[in-house]
């Protein structure tokens, strides 16, 4: 391992700090901005290097001490010994880079980041891996900073203290089973599939409202394949949860058979309690299952929905809108709510549109869409499932949708497909609303969509305080 010492100047979008030896850009996990460090290399290639630390030399006056004791072992807060005034320094910054060096634009307009109104205890879900141990143990906690192995958390400032010991006592459940946890091998089986062996995977915790408006807690627990043994041990996990802890109000049991690391199902196997809930978003309720994706910071996604809503609302759309004012502002004939969800933010936009269509990939997902526009009266709402890009080259033969004047686009952290860009660019929209927890791939999504958009303005909203995440909102119009 060659070592050297180096001056952080900057941050990575992994929340890694970047420092330079020799010419050499050297990634350096858990340094900040800064900071000098004693680093260790342990990797080295062409144009850049990655680093531990070995020792702090220097840090700056400010630096605070991490709240969290788990701070240094758990890879989930990385930034929290950096005042929060700077992580939004810093947010709107790998923004604003990542649009200027991959989005190729020379001035990006890049507003001032909305911090997040909580630090700590904002989650509304936390996904905890099940692990082996030291001693062969099962664990229950997040991964390790830089690693596989799964540590306990007991003390994690991101959820409140009692959804912690939902997750201890699970824990003992899950282990009093003697079935032992998934993990990928590092082998690979016939046909390239990656091997992996065990049972219990993931145990995700979501805070909501029950119908009554009483808060409650929904639990996802996601196993491998279930024969009749499995099940009883998780049916056993499910009934002792129900009774020990009022707030629980469903627990789902939920199998993916892929050998990975990743947390969707493939299928439910159970359902014990209650499977839906409730989350409060731009004044209206909308109901989702326990899997179903919502944004994770509550009180942050409202200043989220606060930003999508001053962009659509915006009337300074150019010659090319096909939008009309009224006394109520501005009307969208035709919506396009894309990677929609259980339906938000679109439905939040649906008194301002003639036609709203929303498209999701998963089918449980707009079967919610579809329960929240009935329940809000919005029987111009249309939700279909499967695949966005086979689907719009369908609305407009089956449905006589030729042209969206808004598109709301909210994908996954990869981003959009590019036979969705391509959809895009050909539809002849007015505006697009561009939703990303990923700056690099908005800035990579907003160059492909620059043949026929323009970018106009870039809200970033924290919903990750003390990460290196980053939510956005772009606003881009029609050349």
């Amino acid at each position: 391992m060659r070592e050297c010492v180096l001056e952080i100047t900057s941050l990575s979008n992994d929340g890694r700090g970047i420092g330079r030896c020799g010419g050499l850009a050297v990634f350096v996990a858990g340094a900040l901005p800064g900071q000098a460090v004693r680093a260790g290399i342990f990797r080295e290639k062409k144009r850049y290097a990655e680093a531990v630390i070995l020792e702090v030399l220097e840090s700056p006056p400010e630096m605070l001490l991490p709240e969290c004791p788990h701070s240094g072992i758990c890879g989930g807060c990385p930034l929290q010994a950096m005042p929060y005034a700077q992580q939004c320094f810093w947010k709107e910054r790998l923004v604003r880079d990542a649009l200027c060096r991959i989005g190729r634009l020379s001035a990006p307009v890049v507003h001032p980041v909305i911090p997040s109104p909580l630090l700590w205890e904002y989650r509304n879900k936390m996904e905890f891996a099940f692990g082996a141990g030291e001693a062969g143990e099962l664990v229950l906690g997040l991964r390790e900073r830089g690693g596989r192995r799964v540590v306990r958390v007991p003390e994690c400032k991101l959820m409140p203290s009692f959804c912690l010991d939902i997750v201890s006592r699970a824990c003992e459940l899950a282990a009093a089973s003697a079935l032992p946890a998934f993990v990928v091998g590092e082998g690979r089986r016939a046909g390239g599939r990656r091997a992996g062996a065990g049972f219990w995977r993931f145990l995700v915790l979501r805070r909501g409202f029950r119908e009554d408006g009483e808060e409650g807690i929904w639990i996802q627990c996601l196993t491998s394949a279930a024969g009749s043994e499995e099940q009883r041990a998780v049916a056993h996990l499910a009934e002792r949860l129900l009774a020990e802890f009022p707030l629980v109000c469903g627990i789902v049991h939920d199998v993916r058979l892929q050998c990975d690391s990743f947390t969707q199902a493939e299928r439910r196997q159970a359902t014990y309690g209650v499977a839906s809930l409730c989350q409060r978003l731009g004044g209206k309720d909308f109901v989702l299952d326990a899997a179903s994706f919502f944004q994770v910071n509550t009180a942050g996604a409202e200043c989220l929905w606060e930003a999508i809503h001053a962009f659509a609302l915006e009337d300074n759309v150019g010659d090319a809108a096909s939008t009309c004012a009224s006394e109520h502002g501005v009307r969208w004939d035709a919506v396009w709510d894309l990677y929609c969800g259980v339906g938000a933010p679109g439905l939040l936009l649906a008194e301002k549109a003639g036609t709203l269509f929303g498209v999701e990939y998963d089918a449980a997902a707009v079967a919610m869409a579809r329960h929240n526009a009935a329940q809000h009266g919005y029987a111009h709402g249309h939700f279909f499932a499967g695949d966005t890009g086979r689907i719009l080259r369908t609305l407009a033969t089956r449905h006589g949708v030729s042209r969206p004047d808004l598109v709301l686009l909210d994908p996954p952290r990869a981003g959009v497909d590019a036979d969705v860009i391509r959809h895009l660019c050909a539809c002849g929209a007015v505006r697009i609303l561009y939703i990303s927890c990923n700056p690099v791939t908005l800035a990579r999504d907003v160059a492909l969509l620059g043949e026929r958009y323009v970018l106009r303005s870039v809200q970033p909203v924290d919903l990750f305080p003390h990460t290196p995440h980053i939510e956005c909102v772009a606003l881009l119009e029609a050349c």
